[in-house]
């Protein structure tokens, strides 16, 4: 007497997948986009500004000190003795 093994197929439904329209994909992009780059933007103008020395002090030899000026952002330096 031969046995031999057999095993049931099973069927399984494809997922569907809803895509959404083209231009809600390239809207999706553009926004990921723009706010990579004003992320970007943001950190430049802070490396910028601390390269430039912001509000660092700075002494003198004679005696007087005064704070760096910034690239962007409205700072008034300010001058004095010590």
């Amino acid at each position: 007497m031969k046995y031999t093994l057999t095993r049931s197929k099973i069927y399984v439904p494809a997922p569907v997948y809803n895509q959404q329209p083209r231009w809600v994909r390239l809207m999706n992009v553009f926004a990921c986009f723009i706010a990579v780059m004003l992320m970007y933007l943001l950190f430049m103008v802070v490396i910028v500004e601390f390269a430039t020395g912001c509000g660092t002090t700075l002494y003198h030899d004679n005696g007087t000190w005064e704070t760096l000026d910034c690239a962007f952002i409205p700072y008034t330096p300010t001058k004095g003795t010590w």
